[in-house]
């Protein structure tokens, strides 16, 4: 699966990998900060402060999830992987894979039903009211990223391909 296709997937999951998590990660450390300094020096604290973070957090996780798998970087139980051979491993990715992609599928569409639920009632998150339905597509467009890393891992490993450290 060494295909243009698959080189310009992982650039650009690596791309959401390492800038999006930077970004995520220093925008959560300010928001903290700034509450914490102002709750305790100034007695004036960030209203919201926990609604930001919170959403902040769901991006990073969004943004980790399709390369995290593709890099081989998720976790799994190496206890009793890694006694496994080279075909035992394969079968356990193949049933990881296909329960890996029914999670992302059904998170996908339970997210896909929520957007135009969200947008019409107008949900939002408990202190500031940040509008649910962007995260909503935010979350199927990660769906199907990391789905895309699943079939692509797959079939690498299933052709013997793979980048799997663990296959030796």
């Amino acid at each position: 699966m060494n295909s243009n296709f698959s080189r310009y997937f992982d650039m650009f999951t690596s791309f959401l990998f390492r800038w999006g998590a930077v970004s995520m990660i220093m925008c959560m450390t300010a928001v903290i900060a700034v509450d914490t300094i102002g709750r305790y020096i100034f007695s004036a604290p960030i209203d919201g402060s926990a609604d930001i973070v919170s959403q902040l957090l769901l991006v990073l996780f969004l943004v980790l999830l399709p390369h995290s798998f593709r890099g081989d970087q998720h976790i799994r139980m190496d206890l009793f992987y890694v006694g496994f051979s080279k075909r035992p491993r394969r079968v356990v990715n193949l049933i990881s894979a296909l329960g890996t992609l029914l999670f992302a599928s059904l998170l996908a569409i339970r997210a896909w039903a929520n957007i135009d639920h969200h947008r019409q009632v107008g949900a939002g998150t408990q202190q500031l009211g940040i509008p649910l339905w962007p995260f909503d597509i935010l979350i199927v467009v990660s769906c199907v990223l990391f789905a895309i890393s699943v079939i692509l891992s797959t079939a690498s490993n299933i052709l013997g391909e793979t980048g799997d450290t663990n296959l030796d």
